[in-house]
């Protein structure tokens, strides 16, 4: 009987044993998943307020820094104290028909121009003539600003593009078009009439008038820009002349 008793406590205290191991065992594997599961809450939060960055590889970094370094243009072979080709006027009269629509949208590319470049200004009354590349960025920092402060709704065309070899440069001849500061009179003048709405707002529109002479040296690059006014009543003969 002891025997007896002795074995079937034993097989108790190991039934208690393992019963027990297994409540634990239980409740630490849902202790973990509860954890688990708060982690995945606290990271899915963080993902929805975070922003993902796709980090480049040593690859692409190599290739876009490559890309960065390259010229911005592509000028045709040639030497600056050659005379330019006919490949040389037509590659900058290309990128001018492109830049100077967005003259006032768009920062400028000083790289088709020479360091020690001219620009003669004709259109300002007395004329201003100023040398060097970083001068004449700030000028037409100074006109782009008082353009977009003048006019608003402002437009570029480029209304005809002339190459001349002889002189070795491209002359664009362009008019800027915008409402005037003091267009919204032709809106308060609409209330009362509103079919002229239109009508009263086109008598503020201002034209600017002039052209451009690119002068382009043997290597593609312009070592001198020259700028004159156009007047609309002198706009048939000055181009004819001008524009030969």
């Amino acid at each position: 009987m002891s025997i007896l008793f002795f074995s079937s406590n034993r097989s108790y205290i190991i039934c208690r044993h393992l019963s027990t191991f297994i409540v634990r065992q239980n409740s630490n594997q849902l202790l973990s998943n509860l954890a688990y599961i708060s982690i995945q809450r606290k990271i899915n939060h963080y993902n929805k307020r975070s922003i993902t960055l796709n980090i480049p590889s040593n690859n692409e970094k190599l290739t876009s820094t490559i890309q960065n370094n390259k010229l911005p243009f592509q000028f045709p072979p040639g030497k600056p104290n050659d005379k330019p080709t006919i490949e040389h006027l037509r590659y900058i009269e290309n990128q001018l028909k492109q830049i100077l629509p967005d003259f006032c949208k768009r920062m400028h590319p000083y790289a088709l121009y020479t360091a020690d470049m001219t620009f003669e200004n004709y259109y300002q009354d007395p004329p201003k003539i100023i040398k060097g590349a970083g001068s004449y960025a700030l000028s037409l920092f100074w006109i782009r600003l008082k353009l977009n402060f003048k006019l608003m709704n402002l437009t570029i065309q480029l209304l005809k593009t002339t190459i001349d070899e002889e002189s070795n440069c491209v002359k664009i001849r362009w008019r800027i078009s915008g409402l005037t500061n003091k267009s919204f009179i032709g809106v308060l003048k609409g209330w009362k009439q509103p079919r002229d709405v239109v009508g009263n707002i086109r008598d503020y529109v201002e034209y600017i008038d002039g052209l451009s002479t690119f002068y382009v040296r043997g290597d593609g690059r312009i070592y001198k820009h020259r700028v004159d006014r156009v007047t609309v009543d002198e706009d048939d003969e000055f181009t004819k002349k001008i524009m030969k």
